[in-house]
């Protein structure tokens, strides 16, 4: 049997349809190789450096001030108690290691490894805030942290997050956080006051994701039975605490997360064992659900009540590529 090669010129990534399109010089699905940086070759994709925490610490979610400091939220490995780590130049190829910025002295209200992070600018006196959620069993606070002199205090309760899968998300858009906690959603305005429940979603429906979209946000949800398969969107104006501007529906369980990319709005749903990408044919209200075709991730999976499929957390968007985790049961890591 004699040997052939071919010679293949051009190579165009990930672009084809399906495993069997016929494209030259053109995957399906690849793992481990770069396909972005350069169109005439494969490079094996970087390899994530490890950083060490802090001794006798975990740490679970990070945040970026407007200087590039890093800030990281953790635990203590004994007692468990809220640790902000930092490093200063986390902006740099070689950032270096973190160091411990404060361990918090409540011994009630303790780490979670659910818990976000997130750099906040108010009006205040000392107006850099770190903010972050905290508790244990049924009672979940979100606290703050002032960052010129390490104090710590409590913001206010969020009282959504009872229930096993109910997760805390907080975004930072129009100046503002947002905090997702179950039915609700919470609000930080710029002045530094909370108002628990600035947003309550219909029965039986929990806040998973919120984006903004012009002048109001998109807020992706699910039914509190997590096992409907289906998934649900609402045209939020900021403004009133319970009507919707509109909503759509997405012939899917499992909702992960929802994200303006290239004003293309990209929902990723996850469930038994499958993923897959759905657009919205606009960004307004009245938009219809169009699921992408032959975008199907296998191996998922299962969802567990600590460590969701994908989390928005983990969702970022670099040189014109949209980065994301994902959970699998063959290889978890970060997907493009």
């Amino acid at each position: 049997m004699t040997d052939k090669t071919k010679i293949i010129n051009i190579f165009y990534g990930g672009m084809i349809r399906d495993d069997k399109g016929g494209s030259l010089g053109a995957f399906s699905n690849v793992e481990e190789v770069d396909i972005f940086t350069n169109k005439d070759y494969i490079q094996a994709e970087q390899i994530m450096d490890l950083d060490t925490a802090p001794s006798g610490t975990e740490l679970y979610s990070f945040t970026a001030d407007e200087n590039g400091t890093v800030y990281a939220y953790g635990k203590e490995t004994t007692g468990g108690k809220v640790v902000i780590a930092s490093v200063s130049s986390g902006g740099s190829d070689n950032p270096g290691s973190f160091s411990t910025l404060f361990t918090s002295s409540d011994s009630t209200n303790l780490a979670t490894i659910l818990s976000p992070i997130q750099f906040h600018k108010t009006s205040e006196t000392g107006n850099n805030f770190l903010y972050y959620v905290a508790g244990s069993g049924s009672t979940w606070k979100l606290k703050r942290l002032r960052i010129d002199n390490t104090t710590e205090s409590e913001v206010g309760t969020l009282s959504g997050l009872g229930s096993s899968f109910n997760r805390p998300i907080i975004k930072r858009f129009f100046g503002e956080l947002y905090i997702l906690h179950g039915q609700y959603i919470a609000r930080v305005d710029d002045d530094g006051v909370f108002t628990e429940k600035a947003f309550t979603l219909p029965n039986s429906m929990v806040a998973i994701d919120i984006i903004p979209v012009s002048d109001i946000a998109i807020v992706l949800a699910r039914n509190s039975n997590r096992f409907v398969n289906e998934s649900y969107g609402y045209w939020w104006d900021l403004e009133s605490s319970f009507q919707f501007d509109d909503q759509f529906t997405i012939p899917m369980g499992g909702p992960q997360w929802i994200y303006n990319f290239r004003e293309k709005i990209i929902v990723f749903c996850a469930i038994n064992g499958i993923g897959k990408f759905f657009q919205l044919s606009s960004p307004n209200p009245g938009a219809q659900v169009i699921e992408l075709p032959n975008r199907i991730l296998r191996n998922i999976a299962d969802e567990e009540s600590d460590f969701p499929i994908s989390s928005p957390t983990i969702l970022s968007q670099k040189d014109g590529v949209l980065y994301f985790g994902v959970y699998k049961k063959d290889k978890t890591g970060i997907s493009a």
